[in-house]
């Protein structure tokens, strides 16, 4: 696709990546409401669910955030009981966090609100479109080096 074409077509879909990202994000909305938690605490806790044990340095890095808005969010999963804090025997600086099992719950719970979710919408598209649409999540995922 030449360029002008591609800068023509990325501005017509655009929103629509816009809505599907609140699509994914809002699968539960009454939940987030309830539990006052914002999206950076979702991800974060989500990110602690799959991995387990992390420094606060590697979560703030898998999540593209400085080290004064980790402390910030992780702090609020602490004060909720979703997040627990560990200090490194050997570098009492270094602090380590996992998932509570509270905290495993509710992530297990908004993955399977949001696979749920993200499956009704793809139902709304026929047996070919579904199948491009995961080949190009795929595609992106590869490009970007990364799972998300």
């Amino acid at each position: 696709m030449l360029d002008d074409e591609l800068i023509r077509e990325l501005g017509r879909v655009q929103p629509m990546l816009f809505f599907l990202k609140e699509e994914v994000d809002y699968a539960e909305p009454e939940l987030l409401r309830e539990l006052k938690l914002n999206m950076s605490q979702i991800f974060a806790l989500e990110i602690l669910a799959r991995t387990g044990l992390m420094t606060m340095g590697e979560l703030a890095g898998g999540m593209r955030a400085n080290a004064s808005t980790m402390t910030r969010v992780i702090d609020g999963l602490v004060d909720r009981g979703m997040v627990e804090r560990t200090r490194i025997p050997d570098d009492r600086r270094m602090v380590r966090i996992r998932p509570t099992q509270k905290g495993k719950g509710l992530a297990r719970r908004m993955q399977e609100q949001r696979s749920k979710h993200l499956i009704a919408n793809l139902k709304l598209l026929d047996d070919e479109h579904q199948r491009k649409f995961i080949e190009v999540l795929k595609a992106w995922e590869k490009v970007l080096g990364k799972k998300p």
